[in-house]
């Protein structure tokens, strides 16, 4: 039996499954300002949907031009904490010769 409570939870998970969407969508658009630039992202954009304050994130957007076969380097020095994690997304449109090296230092 749906009660009113779960209504309610039903009706705010299905938002957020519609909402999330577009709204990363909306932000993988403007991180086209500043392509093959890592900029910090807005902490108060952030925490306004749910990030978590004590997480610094970076969002960007990379243009490669597969005509002059360039690759995408990222060079990075973990910062001194206990857990940090790297995220790369691929888009459908990149090409198939995609490949990932990882190499730790450490």
């Amino acid at each position: 039996m749906l009660t009113w409570t779960r209504w309610i939870f039903v009706t705010w998970q299905s938002t957020l499954v519609a909402a999330a969407p577009m709204m990363f969508a909306k932000w993988a658009s403007e991180f086209k300002a500043h392509s093959n630039q890592l900029p910090l992202f807005n902490q108060e954009r952030s925490n306004s949907v749910g990030g978590d304050p004590n997480i610094r994130y970076y969002h960007s957007h990379w243009k490669l031009d597969a005509g002059r076969e360039e690759a995408l380097l990222i060079e990075a020095t973990p910062p001194p904490c206990s857990t940090w994690n790297f995220q790369l997304y691929v888009t459908p449109s990149m090409p198939t010769t995609f490949s990932l090296r990882i190499v730790d230092g450490g």
